[in-house]
């Protein structure tokens, strides 16, 4: 059965008709020869779609462009940005990772947190600015295919654990057409994108 849908705190919703259009756009993509499914490959294909489904959604975007960061020594240092959203009074600087965990085994709160965390320590390295900031982690569990029974329950525990108050937005997409998804002994039957506004 597929399994979507999208959260954004109140302060976010402005944001929400991108989470909408990603999913959809999601659910039309059509792989081509030697392409699996849009989220499987890295963060860059993950924010590339994300900006498409900005861009219809009327705002407007940059991705990976320069941006001065704070570096580990405290001194600023040359970096860049993964993505730039801006429509009316709202502008984000999004800092973006991405993470295969496995939900193989019982599925546990730190599953992401790793991911989260370094897309937050990383977001907190921008130099001061007057645009909001989100750290964003893509999620893309896999599951050995004898598991693959008790996906369901998987999934809806994985979503259930996003709740956290500390999660200012996330959109889940599991689709019942990426189900086999796979590569070699592993299942990619979907993604999570999850994200939390930072305070510079």
């Amino acid at each position: 059965m597929d399994n979507f849908g999208t959260f954004a705190n109140p302060n976010l919703q402005s944001i929400l008709p991108v989470l909408e259009n990603w999913l959809e756009m999601l659910a039309k993509f059509n792989a081509c020869t030697n392409i699996k499914v849009p989220y499987w490959h890295n963060e860059r294909t993950n924010v590339s779609l994300l900006a498409a489904a900005a861009t219809v959604s009327g705002w407007q975007v940059l991705e990976e462009f320069h941006k001065n960061k704070i570096g580990y020594d405290g001194k600023a240092s040359k970096g860049r940005l993964d993505l730039w959203l801006h429509k009316e009074t709202d502008s984000f600087f999004i800092e973006a990772k991405q993470d295969w965990p496995s939900i193989s085994g019982r599925v546990c709160p730190n599953a992401i947190s790793a991911s989260m965390e370094l897309s937050v320590t990383d977001t907190k390295r921008l130099l001061p600015t007057d645009h909001r900031l989100l750290a964003l982690t893509f999620v893309v569990p896999r599951i050995l295919h004898s598991r693959l029974s008790s996906f369901d329950k998987r999934i809806e525990r994985l979503v259930e654990l996003q709740k956290d108050p500390g999660n200012d937005m996330y959109a889940w997409s599991f689709l019942d057409r990426y189900r086999n998804s796979t590569d070699g002994k592993y299942l990619y039957p979907g993604v999570l994108l999850v994200a939390k506004e930072v305070s510079n």
